[in-house]
């Protein structure tokens, strides 16, 4: 004999009792459930994030950050030269 269960106001699902007259209703509700893994929220998260990045903006900042660094680090190795050449005709 088979029992009916309400799942979803759409659904209905024929279960069968266990030996000790028991539904196993709960054995389908928990194979049914929504998989929600903490992989999955951290993907959601990052794509809504990303969603508006200006990727241009970006290249643009990253490119002149490199070439801000490129220019310091000349002035940095040139005062470090000049200092050393100094302190060389000094001796």
């Amino acid at each position: 004999m088979f029992c009916t269960t309400q799942h979803n106001s759409t659904q209905t699902w024929k279960v069968p009792p266990n030996d000790d007259n028991t539904f196993v209703s709960e054995n389908i509700e928990k194979m049914m459930k929504t998989d929600t893994s903490n992989f999955s929220n951290v993907m959601l998260t990052g794509t809504i994030l990303l969603a508006n990045v200006d990727v241009n903006g970006l290249l643009d900042y990253g490119l002149k950050a490199f070439l801000g660094g490129a220019i310091w680090l000349g002035y940095k190795i040139t005062a470090d030269y000049l200092d050393r050449k100094r302190k060389a005709k000094n001796q």
